[in-house]
């Protein structure tokens, strides 16, 4: 029973498998970062569909002059 709550009860030490942890090996990602990736790849994804769109407008107005 004393092991049971040993393991339940949390500790103060910091995880070292976490990113965000001042233990780890890994670099902490800076705060902002993650955003402004999701920025970017809704900006390139806008930029994508857009160019989509433009393309069909084009072969619709080249089907339309046949």
């Amino acid at each position: 029973m004393e092991a049971l709550r040993r393991v339940a009860t949390p500790t103060n030490k910091p995880d070292p498998a976490s990113p965000a942890s001042p233990a780890s090996p890994l670099p902490r990602p800076k705060r902002g970062v993650v955003e402004e990736e999701r920025m970017e790849e809704e900006r390139v994804e806008e930029e994508r569909m857009k160019e989509e769109r433009l393309e069909e407008e084009r072969v619709e107005e080249e089907r339309v002059e046949e």
